[in-house]
């Protein structure tokens, strides 16, 4: 029996070039935009059945968020690695509006949060954004609903409430409606949701009420009852941390430098495509509106394409950092979460080389990580960073410049975004977490477990894993010739 197609809805600035991987390798879309029509007409027909994996960009634009069934995800998962060479994929290990019973862990009162061990992962609770007036302290036990799933900590609620397509159930003895709803059918909706509505529970009625039959909305509330009274009865048997209620899956996808220019090929081949065209577009909108123009002159003069690429590098190289310039560090970990270092200046600009040195001020308390000296009031460091290398260099100085150590960070190739106003300058990689220390004393390499942990995990690819390993080699290789070269001097 031939296996049925798994259906995908696609949105975002990575769709055609997305949508080109998925029709070469059976998969259909579903819902498909009017452009997706027409850049692939014949090879794909406007169907609108439901979906089984949803496709849309990240808030940052820097990759996207896969909706669906944890093992069609992963089939996914297995064509996009052999393709895109720095994939870095972050598992949530929870489910969109899946219930969890949580035992709190920490509990932070200054800052109105706590964080709760949901079994694979864990989960953080504001407190100041919810109805959650009870006293929570380390070790309780609470059902929660995850209310946004996010890398690294998804957000978790107390308020249960149970979502359908027309209806919600919620915690409270009301009925409300959508305030898209007017007139008339209000009215009816209010009735209908007093009459019906189970014990304990209240209605509110979504905008897709509105046009439906009576009878779809009475089946549907039947539905979410006997699924509230399941999720009620399995939590009071459920042992805490664990799922008690789970449907699909999300996981993040990055896209770092090297993805996004295999991204830029596969998307030439269908359209015409201006160069570095989705690290541009994940600049901003300004940014987006330009790759527009400039393809559209390029879909009608394609002879243009080396003038039409040339203007794209200028406006590239004119918004480079320049000397003075405040860049901030997008410095992403495994798990997800982006650690937004201190911000640092240009003391040194190449735009044609695409390098810059920036120096960053540290204070006093704590120990550089990995050279085990302690941080020194007035000591800063200065950092190399080059445009694609798959390392970004610090060497550290005393307030009074005397040298410290230097820190070689393992990531996938530096991207460098230049800030449109009011948008600072940014350098964005994924940290690998293996690094290259050196001080006067020592050389040596540190954390190789974790990137090996990120491959077993499947985080990265064993290709990646492949490649930062051969970087690793050469730049030991390159540390050794340099202390070769202090020692003959």
């Amino acid at each position: 029996m031939e296996k049925k197609a798994t259906t995908v809805r696609l949105r975002g600035i990575y769709s055609t070039a997305l949508a080109k991987i998925l029709i070469d390798h059976g998969f259909k879309l579903t819902y498909p935009s009017t452009v997706i029509l027409q850049r692939f007409k014949g090879a794909i027909e406007d169907l609108r059945v439901p979906f089984d994996i949803d496709i849309f960009d990240r808030r940052n634009r820097q990759g996207v968020e896969l909706n669906g069934k944890e093992e069609t995800i992963e089939e996914l998962l297995e064509i996009l690695r052999s393709l895109l060479p720095d994939l870095t994929v972050f598992y949530t290990k929870v489910s969109p509006n899946g219930f969890y019973k949580g035992i709190v862990t920490r509990v932070n009162l200054e800052r109105d949060y706590a964080i709760l061990n949901l079994g694979r992962t864990d989960g953080i609770l504001h407190l100041d954004n919810t109805n959650f007036n009870e006293e929570i302290n380390e070790g309780d036990e609470l059902l929660v609903r995850v209310e946004k799933v996010r890398p690294g900590l998804s957000e978790v609620q107390p308020n249960i409430t149970i979502a359908g397509k027309y209806a919600v159930l919620i915690p409270e003895n009301v009925v409300r409606i959508s305030h898209k709803i007017r007139g008339k059918k209000r009215d009816e909706l209010f009735f209908l949701g007093k009459t019906i509505k189970p014990d304990s529970w209240g209605v509110l009625w979504r905008t897709a009420a509105a046009s439906e039959d009576v009878t779809v909305l009475i089946a549907e509330i039947e539905d979410l009852k006997k699924l509230a009274q399941m999720i009620s009865k399995k939590a009071e048997k459920t042992k805490a941390p664990a799922a008690v209620y789970e449907e699909n899956t999300t996981t993040f996808l990055e896209f770092p430098s090297l993805s996004k220019v295999k991204l830029d090929e596969i998307r030439s081949e269908v359209v015409a495509t201006v160069r570095n065209h989705h690290q541009l577009k994940a600049m901003g909108y300004d940014l987006s509106l330009l790759v527009d123009f400039g393809e559209r002159i390029l879909a009608k003069l394609p002879e243009h394409y080396v003038i039409i690429n040339e203007a794209a590098d200028f406006v590239f190289s004119e918004t480079f950092p320049s000397l003075g310039s405040e860049v901030c560090i997008d410095h992403v970990k495994f798990n997800g979460r982006t650690l937004f270092l201190s911000p640092g200046y240009v003391i040194k600009s190449d735009p044609n080389e695409r390098k810059l040195l920036i120096k960053r001020m540290f204070k006093a308390g704590g120990k550089f990580d990995g050279l085990n000296l302690p941080k020194e009031e007035g000591d800063y460091g200065v950092m190399e960073i080059i445009e694609g290398e798959f390392f970004v260099k610090t060497t550290y100085f005393s307030r009074d410049g005397i040298y410290k150590g230097e820190y070689l960070n393992i990531n996938t190739p530096v991207e460098i975004y230049p800030g449109l106003y009011p948008e600072p300058h940014r350098i964005r990689y994924v940290d690998l977490e293996v690094d290259l220390i050196r001080t006067e004393d020592f050389t040596r390499v540190i954390d190789l477990e974790k990137l090996e942990y990120a491959k077993e995990e499947s985080i990265i690819s064993e290709q990646l894993f492949n490649l930062t390993m051969e970087k690793m080699s050469q730049l030991k290789s390159m540390f050794r010739t340099e202390d070769s070269s202090s020692t003959a001097k």
